[in-house]
């Protein structure tokens, strides 16, 4: 399965770093991702958001990306890269904490404050 992406139309977009996240008062999973892709060199940040609160089979869940300059991907991907267990969510490294920081409230405010673009849809080809 692969990723469109969003510039070029193609199955070829790529996470190449990411951090897992501790439940925040919306989501039980959270995921921040580097994304680009291997074919136009689109360069970008997703996240990842699943809930499964509720009844049941009710799980829902956020794919969303969001443009952002190289400038910020590259901050972002040194920070990610000091992380020792960036799959663990109960991490409490330097990387974790100033993630947690920055989602506050279960909002990515600052990153839609960063990006200068509308965030858009994560979504796969089979």
């Amino acid at each position: 399965m692969g990723i469109i992406c969003p510039a070029c139309s193609r199955n070829s977009l790529t996470i190449t770093s990411k951090i897992e996240l501790p439940p925040n008062e919306r989501s039980d999973e959270v995921t921040l991702q580097l994304i680009e892709c291997n074919k136009c060199g689109f360069q970008g940040i997703a996240v990842y958001e699943e809930s499964r609160r509720g009844k049941i089979n009710s799980d829902t869940f956020s794919h969303r990306g969001y443009k952002v300059s190289s400038e910020l991907l590259n901050k972002l991907k040194e920070i990610v890269d000091q992380c020792p267990d960036p799959n663990n969510s109960k991490c409490r490294c330097k990387a974790h904490r100033y993630f947690i920081n920055l989602y506050r409230a279960g909002k990515w405010g600052w990153l839609e404050e960063q990006s200068k673009h509308k965030p858009f849809e994560i979504t796969y080809q089979v």
